[in-house]
């Protein structure tokens, strides 16, 4: 009788873990929706994220660092970009942006956070 209880209590303790475990989300799922709904993305900025602007075309290292909060967030047209590219970076995941033949040229940089993605960072690397 006693070994009947373990066992059942070995059960409902493994039942009630693995049915808690939220998997990871595929980021292209997730950026599927990112790119189309405002609203949306606007729930995906990381509480405060990082915006680097290029100012000076001839040093590709110089510049301008704003921090800006979620709530600053405005939504951003996808369907202008005519190149996508994704990479990961260990834990985060780029996407290249780019409309060819005018200069602009961004990077979203994307971060897993309790099993979401969350843009952290946005570099512009448009001339």
């Amino acid at each position: 009788m006693k070994f009947k209880s373990v066992v059942l209590y070995i059960a409902i303790v493994f039942c009630f873990f693995t049915g808690s475990v939220k998997a990871q989300e595929n980021f292209d799922s997730f950026f599927c929706k990112f790119k189309k709904d405002c609203v949306f993305q606007a729930s995906r900025i990381a509480d405060s994220c990082l915006l680097l602007q290029n100012n000076n075309f001839e040093d590709t290292d110089d510049f301008d660092t704003i921090m800006f909060f979620k709530e600053e967030w405005l939504c951003d047209f996808f369907a202008v970009y005519t190149n996508e590219e994704i990479q990961m970076l260990d834990n985060v995941k780029l996407v290249i942006l780019n409309v060819a033949d005018t200069g602009i040229l961004l990077h979203y940089y994307f971060v897993i956070k309790d099993d979401e993605w969350y843009l952290y960072k946005l570099i512009d690397y448009s001339m």
